[in-house]
């Protein structure tokens, strides 16, 4: 059961904004600025992995300028590497989320 003295901890969830951003219109700008360098970090991270696997699958597959048993090997290689980085990349979106809990919105976010 939970302790009635302990603060409440908020989770923060990128995809909409905290209900007290909604209440006070100042503290807008603020999550509109880290909710867009949350996005761009992905999209990029996302790019960075989707050119070279889209290009080694048309240069492999369409193309076949790269045979399939070097082909096969890098894509594993790509996919591993970029499965392995989600985690930091998870971690990191989660910490700014906390941060700006912590700073902006006067919350006990979650450690």
């Amino acid at each position: 059961m939970s302790d009635p003295a302990k603060p409440r901890r908020w989770r923060l969830d990128p995809s909409s904004p905290p209900a007290a951003v909604l209440e006070d219109r100042t503290k807008w700008p603020a999550w509109q600025r880290l909710w867009r360098r949350i996005m761009v970090r992905w999209a990029l991270f996302s790019l960075a992995f989707l050119l070279p696997w889209g290009a080694m699958m048309l240069l492999a597959f369409n193309e076949q300028a790269v045979p399939e048993g070097i082909a096969i090997p890098i894509l594993a290689l790509l996919m591993t590497v970029f499965v392995s980085m989600m985690f930091p990349m998870r971690r990191w979106t989660r910490r700014e989320l906390d941060d700006f809990a912590r700073q902006e919105l006067d919350l006990d976010a979650w450690p």
